[in-house]
């Protein structure tokens, strides 16, 4: 059996991407508008147009960079740009200077240390100052933040023009619309429904006192029921004081006697 063996193929390293965030802030929007106003000067003119799309895009891009930093890839959220500085000293010095590799590791430990702990006691802060304001929504929120339990929620709500709304006070008003149409409506034209029927039960209760005749009708009819003989006791066992041996009491057995008379 013969197995071809490949060469394993180094991953290029990630390059890291720029923060165009910083182009908002007014020094560096201002600057970069100089810097490309004068780039785009230098500009040749060209019959095509993919190539002078590449041109401006290019000089876009190379204008931008010395203003955006890169963006770190952060592993943790206590992590500071001063601390991604140092591992990157550190990685640089791996191969050049042991002795300042050693220095560099212990002093991005020592920093991540401190960093980790600060981080840590300024979210036991807020989470004791929440529970002393009764602010329980921020303290179970960042509960639910640190247990990695988050729900992604849709934000995207339509205004009444087919645009979505942006701020939290666009979506309030949105909702504050949608309301007012729904239990402010116009009242229903034509005549009113006529409500349903009432149905009465079959048996319904009296008011008003029965009669003599009736209360007369009901002793007749407890009269006539019968009483079943209750099961023969063992030998042995004792009666209790006024009952029957055939199980029923003494005053029923007399009445029952009486009535047959």
């Amino acid at each position: 059996m013969q197995l071809r063996l490949q060469r394993s193929k180094r991953k290029a390293p990630i390059t890291a991407k720029p923060n165009r965030v910083c182009l908002r802030l007014p020094a560096a929007k201002q600057e970069f508008q100089i810097v490309f106003s004068n780039r785009f000067a230098m500009l040749e003119p060209s019959e095509d147009i993919d190539t002078e799309e590449k041109q401006i895009s290019a000089a876009i891009i190379e204008c931008a960079i010395p203003l955006c930093p890169p963006i770190w890839r952060r592993t943790q959220q206590w992590t500071s740009d001063e601390c991604l500085d140092l591992v990157e000293k550190r990685k640089k010095a791996k191969h050049a200077d042991f002795e300042e590799y050693r220095r560099l590791n212990k002093e991005v430990r020592k920093k991540l240390k401190e960093e980790r702990e600060a981080y840590w006691n300024q979210v036991a802060a807020e989470m004791e100052e929440a529970a002393s304001k009764h602010e329980y929504r921020t303290l179970y929120q960042t509960i639910r933040r640190l247990g990695g339990k988050t729900k992604s929620t849709n934000d995207n709500i339509k205004k009444a023009d087919g645009t979505f709304a942006k701020s939290s006070e666009e979506r309030l008003q949105r909702w504050k619309e949608f309301f007012q149409q729904l239990y402010n409506h116009d009242r229903p034209q034509g005549p009113l429904p006529e409500p349903p029927p009432i149905v009465l039960p079959a048996n319904p209760f009296l008011n008003d006192e029965p009669t003599a005749a009736k209360v007369k009708s009901a002793i007749k009819s407890l009269k006539n029921v019968s009483f079943a003989a209750a099961p023969p006791r063992p030998p042995g066992a004792d009666m209790a004081i006024g009952e029957h041996p055939n199980g029923l009491e003494e005053s029923h057995y007399h009445s029952d006697i009486e009535e047959r008379r």
